[in-house]
């Protein structure tokens, strides 16, 4: 570690993270048994680390290839709620597998390795147990992310249908704001009836990425709003 001009190392804290998720909800959906009815509200979930991998690692578009300092798996009817995600190596949130009904709102996400919230997963569903779907994510402030990942996204969809993504800030990130959809020209998906609404998506790509945009949206999306 070498010390910034005028910093004393010797009085200086300095945090190396271990961990690389810090809550994790698993539950089985594919077999019907899911973690319900919990609620996190007012905490702050701070410092993961992100390990590179011996053979190293190249992650493709939107970083879907990363986890989350919480990441979920079967949830139903949970809530996320005026909590801090900062200081991490990978993404924020992840409602990934089988969740539905869930809730991330009045949180702020910053200093990310990756982005801030991801919704379902890249692969279309082969069991209804595996569907993700009717998820909210509201009044969210994203910002400073992609310091690990450049390619990461503010707010991520995937194979999932029928979510709110409402209200949100999102800003300073190297690369799209909000991606919704994950299959490309005419291909098959299980992407439809989002609301992308009310969002305030600014200073994005940095100079660093392109292919991008505030909002990007990926295959088929009958019934999806944007405003």
């Amino acid at each position: 570690i070498l010390p910034l001009p005028g910093e004393d190392l010797t009085k200086a804290e300095i945090i190396a993270p271990v961990a690389t998720q810090l809550v994790r909800l698993d539950g089985d959906p594919d077999n019907g048994r899911h973690v319900e009815n919990i609620r996190f509200d007012g905490l702050s979930f701070q410092h993961a680390e992100w390990p590179l991998p011996p053979e190293g690692h190249g992650h493709w578009q939107a970083a879907v290839t990363v986890d989350a300092a919480i990441q979920a798996r079967g949830a139903r009817n949970c809530a996320i709620e005026r909590c801090e995600v900062a200081h991490v190596g990978g993404y924020a949130i992840w409602f990934e597998r089988g969740c539905i009904d869930n809730k991330t709102t009045g949180c702020h996400l910053h200093d990310l390795g990756a982005g801030g919230v991801r919704i379902g997963e890249a692969a279309i569903p082969q069991v209804e147990g595996a569907v993700t779907g009717r998820n909210v994510v509201e009044s969210n402030f994203i910002h400073d992310g992609g310091h690990v990942h450049a390619g990461a996204i503010g707010i991520w969809v995937g194979q999932s249908s029928d979510n709110v993504l409402a209200h949100n800030e999102i800003c300073d990130m190297n690369y799209t704001g909000i991606s919704v959809g994950w299959s490309w020209g005419y291909s098959p998906t299980t992407c439809h009836r989002n609301t992308i609404e009310f969002n305030h998506l600014h200073h994005l790509g940095q100079n660093v990425l392109s292919d991008m945009g505030a909002i990007y949206t990926l295959g088929i999306s009958t019934g999806t709003v944007v405003r």
